[in-house]
């Protein structure tokens, strides 16, 4: 995973802008580890809730932490992670609004640009 540091199983996240330059649809896929979890959960400003699987590696991995992976629609100022294990319980948080920022920015620098 390009957030995990090596030897470190933490829950982080990066993202990736992802844009259709033809028809200005977008979204963002934000991804990362989240050891113990169940899924992850993105809670928006607007309260949209976006929720994903946390998957195990494969043992063949030297990869120590569940993955996850999610896309989330363009639109929204900010956003928290929560990382759920089976049972519900939180096991860690996020300020995901970072994340969402690079979507933005980019929207922005390609509207000055045209």
């Amino acid at each position: 995973m390009l957030c995990q540091d090596l030897g470190k199983t933490e829950f982080k996240a990066d993202s990736v802008p992802v844009v259709n330059v033809a028809t200005g649809a977008a979204e963002t896929l934000v991804f990362g580890p989240a050891p113990g979890a169940g899924m992850v959960k993105l809670d928006a400003d607007d309260r949209r809730v976006v929720a994903t699987n946390a998957i195990a590696v494969p043992q063949a991995s030297d990869f120590p932490a569940r993955s996850w992976v999610m896309a989330v629609p363009a639109g929204h100022e900010s956003a928290r992670l929560d990382s759920i294990n089976e049972n519900g319980e939180k096991l860690g948080t996020i300020d995901g609004t970072r994340y969402l920022d690079q979507l933005a920015a980019w929207q922005r620098s390609v509207a000055k640009a045209y």
